[in-house]
């Protein structure tokens, strides 16, 4: 995703601000999106452990399978609930850190029933924060424990060791496809913020002809331009002045008199430069004249 400068006093311009901002609205609510993901999870494997034996109690294996439950549940439903944000590495690797260890320890207490759906939503939850490869390579340690927890005699399934790298893998599949449209959405929209500050930093009284062709071709505005006498350079405030009064001008004869014949003139005259912008309609003629001289508006 394009970045702000690392310079904290590079200059920002307001729509780019407001841009970088919108992207992380989104990125925000893309999150929250993924919040009933992890309550269903949650949900999943409470009702897997209640219906396994040992079941979770109040006293020996029992109560060991109680407290690795509430461990393998609590960082869920934190994070299902908002109130833990994994905006970055640290705080996600935490948090497959819980989900994993306790997930897998509930599997060696409750024989046989060892569980996809810890280590599948830390996988997607690690391949949307985490770098590919730091994500890759946790998830692999993961794998390799649970695949070493099935030949160890820890959970006896074969169908369940099949399960675990291909639902692992789809999600991490799913994750990555998010992440990068994402970007890719972030990205666009930034050259394209991007793009319109630097045409504004270069508009003036010679874009004026692009900016007349813009209402013409995409507002379908019945305007023309002419341009009188030998083309100068005018002073900085004088010269972005004259644009921002065509472009207010052009604006309102969209807005309250789109059907009116305009008309753009710029005139470089000896001492001042005069633009005029007319448009006639059914009723009075309404312009606007600006002037420019060597010193600024005038």
């Amino acid at each position: 995703m394009a970045a702000l400068p690392d310079d904290p006093s590079a200059a920002v311009s307001p729509r780019l601000a407001a841009a970088l901002a919108g992207a992380q609205d989104r990125r925000e609510r893309r999150g929250r999106r993924l919040r009933p993901v992890v309550w269903g999870v949650l949900a999943a494997i409470a009702v897997q452990s209640l219906h396994a034996e040992p079941g979770p109690g109040w006293s020996g294996a029992h109560l060991a399978v109680a407290l690795v439950l509430v461990g393998c549940l609590l960082p869920l439903a934190a994070v299902g609930s908002g109130l833990w944000q994994m905006a970055t590495p640290v705080r996600c690797l935490v948090f497959r850190l819980l989900v994993d260890g306790f997930g897998f320890a509930l599997g060696i207490l409750q024989p046989g029933t060892m569980s996809t759906l810890p280590p599948s939503v830390a996988v997607l939850t690690a391949f949307l924060v985490l770098r590919p490869l730091m994500a890759a390579a946790v998830s692999g340690v993961m794998m390799g424990a649970l695949v070493g927890a099935a030949f160890a005699g820890m959970d006896g399934s074969v169908d369940n060791l099949m399960h675990q790298p291909l639902f692992s893998v789809v999600l991490a599949i799913m994750a990555i496809s998010m992440r990068q449209a994402g970007r890719n959405e972030e990205r666009v929209e930034l050259l394209l913020t991007r793009s319109e500050d630097a045409r504004e930093a270069e508009a003036g009284a010679a874009a004026l002809p692009e900016l007349v062709e813009r209402y013409r071709v995409d507002l379908e505005l019945d305007v023309t331009m002419s341009v009188i006498g030998p083309r100068r350079d005018l002073p900085t405030d004088a010269d972005l002045a004259l644009y921002r009064g065509v472009q207010e001008a052009l604006t309102n004869t969209v807005r309250y008199a789109r059907d009116a014949c305009t008309t753009v003139t710029l005139c470089y005259e000896p001492q001042v430069t005069v633009v005029t912008v007319t448009d006639r309609r059914t009723g009075p003629v309404s312009s606007l004249v600006m002037q420019a001289g060597g010193s600024g508006l005038g």
